[in-house]
């Protein structure tokens, strides 16, 4: 993976945001601050044992450590996407409310979720026969994969194909009535995921996931 490096402990921790690794607080060594201009005032902060990996894709920087408290986390572009202590009830949320609202769902869609914890939770649904996920960024999988995420059921025989495209692509490509679910498992509307919270395109974008499914979720 082009632009990727393992970590190493303390010397990677202690680097600082000027060392490479987004997040990394210089004030406090070894800490790691999430900072978005979401929340104004306020950090959510997590002290660090070992940097894993970090990485710099075609689309965002993707750094995994291992936290004091939380387990291994996982962090794009600076931003919180998992830890292994809490990332069970965002993931069982935005899977089974769904799911659960339709009558035996056979086809699902995942737009995003590169770590696999939908994936996870998708596949605990008896009915279901085939999942497809489209996941634009292919360092999130791969690393996801190395270093074994908890939620990492990547390798599920239900998941039929992993697709480089965006989901509005992938949706247009695709015969109407294809999938009984679509679950977008997208980033926070910030960086590349701005587009997708802007009001025109999440009309666009609903409508079209309203043409093609029975039920849809959008995180």
């Amino acid at each position: 993976m082009a632009g990727a490096a393992e970590g190493n402990g303390p010397a990677a921790v202690d680097a600082g945001m000027d060392g490479g690794v987004p997040g990394l607080s210089a004030v406090i060594p070894g800490w790691f601050s999430e900072i978005s201009p979401m929340w104004p005032g306020e950090a959510h902060s997590m002290k660090v044992e070992k940097v894993l990996f970090q990485g710099k894709s075609d689309y965002q920087n993707v750094v995994v450590f291992q936290s004091a408290t939380y387990g291994k986390v996982l962090v794009l572009d600076g931003v919180i996407q998992l830890t292994e202590r809490d990332e069970c009830a965002y993931q069982e949320m935005i899977t089974h409310l769904p799911l659960c609202s339709i009558q035996n769902p056979k086809k699902v869609l995942v737009i995003g979720g590169g770590d696999g914890g939908v994936i996870r939770e998708v596949s605990r649904h008896a009915s279901v026969e085939q999942i497809d996920m489209c996941e634009i960024d292919a360092m999130v999988v791969d690393v996801s994969l190395a270093k074994s995420l908890h939620c990492s059921c990547l390798v599920d025989p239900l998941l039929n194909s992993v697709n480089p495209f965006t989901g509005v692509a992938f949706l247009k490509a695709v015969p109407h009535g294809t999938y009984d679910a679509v679950i977008v498992d997208s980033s926070d509307p910030i960086g590349m995921c701005l587009p997708l919270s802007q009001t025109s395109n999440r009309f666009n974008y609903s409508f079209n996931l309203e043409n093609e499914v029975s039920s849809h979720v959008v995180n």
